[in-house]
């Protein structure tokens, strides 16, 4: 019979059971799942296949009703259902206009779709503005809330094996009589392939990278093969980043990680293990075109460009915010002032003690 090997929902890294807290734990996302969460992933990515058939009818789906937008201000090129009225570009919010229909290459592979709505999307932005005292006023108030966006991101999900081989210092203590110890050192030569799954980057060179990290993660059991009726309602940006350019810090990091795993696994057994040599070898790899939603939102200030986002999944929120300098100059010369005062007071109370 042949073994099953779970993997991180998330990340697809390999993953560890916590004795102690019942969970099952992943050393290269820092995720921690239930038995039952890692099941239902294994079961979803078994059944997530589509027939050619199956694959065929999406693909004509989406040549005949898919429709490309381009914005003339600020060059990003928009994904939206042929039918869709009135768009306007989600970075510079300038009127977008109709280029025409996509090939397939563009057809997404999967897509998670929104399940965080717009109304909690404000809500989460205002919960995040609330302490921002340097905020500009008008940051807060409905027009800013008007713009933001569904938009899917476009993604690429690395599915990655590496064939892995460390050569490591093992040391084991043994106990003897009395309080004395015994160490025994050893020299271990390991073989592993090792795997990842969904490994992701974004493809697009407008979305901020450090927003978008900073959203993940994303629950991959989610994933769902693309159909054009997710894009109802909202937009998506068109990739502009291959698959290799975009995963390849991803993969690299991922080869790094390689020989950790395997040094892992061998203090599980030996008191103390250091690595020596490792050589990792890329085995193979699958690349997933994917969107990701993000409530997305763009606002220029003093010509500068500021973007914000809410994982259209989890509602995890990130971004950069503007600093309404004449507010902060404020505060500063009121601080100023206060401390003048208060010096000054202090200083007329120690002359009036002394005289």
């Amino acid at each position: 019979m042949q073994a099953v090997q779970y993997k991180c929902p998330s990340c697809g890294g390999d993953i560890t059971y916590n004795a102690d807290s019942g969970l099952f734990t992943c050393e290269y996302c820092n995720g921690t799942y239930t038995i039952q969460q890692v099941i239902s992933a294994h079961k979803r990515n078994e059944s997530i296949d589509l027939t050619d058939k199956e694959k065929q009818e999406r693909q004509t789906e989406f040549e005949e009703n898919s429709a490309l937008y381009n914005c003339p201000s600020c060059g990003s090129e928009i994904i939206a259902d042929k039918n869709a009225v009135t768009l306007e570009c989600y970075y510079c919010h300038s009127p977008v206009t109709l280029v025409g229909r996509l090939s397939g290459d563009y057809k997404p592979d999967y897509i998670i779709p929104f399940s965080v709505s717009k109304e909690k999307a404000e809500e989460i932005f205002l919960e995040f503005c609330k302490d921002k005292i340097y905020l500009p006023d008008d940051f807060k108030n409905g027009k800013v809330l008007e713009k933001i966006t569904g938009v899917y991101v476009p993604f690429w999900l690395g599915d990655y094996s590496f064939d892995t081989r460390v050569i490591a210092t093992c040391r084991r203590h043994e106990k003897l009589s009395g309080n004395r110890t015994k160490v025994k050192e050893y020299r271990a030569d390991r073989g592993a392939v090792i795997y990842y799954d969904n490994v992701p980057a974004d493809g697009a060179r407008l979305m901020d990278n450090e927003l978008l990290d900073a959203l993940q993660p994303y629950d991959y059991n989610a994933l769902q093969n693309f159909t054009m009726s997710y894009l109802s309602g909202f937009m998506a940006e068109k990739y502009d980043v291959g698959a290799e350019e975009a995963l390849l810090q991803q993969e690299e990091r991922a080869r790094q990680h390689c020989p950790k795993s395997v040094e892992a696994h061998l203090k599980s057994s030996y008191n103390y293990a250091s690595t020596n040599q490792a050589i990792v070898e890329r085995q193979s790899v699958n690349y997933k075109y994917a969107l990701l939603p993000v409530w997305f939102l763009a606002y220029n200030y003093n010509g500068k460009i500021y973007q914000y986002g809410v994982n259209g999944q989890t509602g995890k929120v990130s971004g950069s915010i503007p600093i309404d300098k004449k507010k902060l100059n404020l505060r500063s010369l009121f601080y100023s002032i206060f401390g003048a005062v208060f010096g000054f007071g202090i200083g007329m109370m120690i002359i009036g003690l002394l005289s």
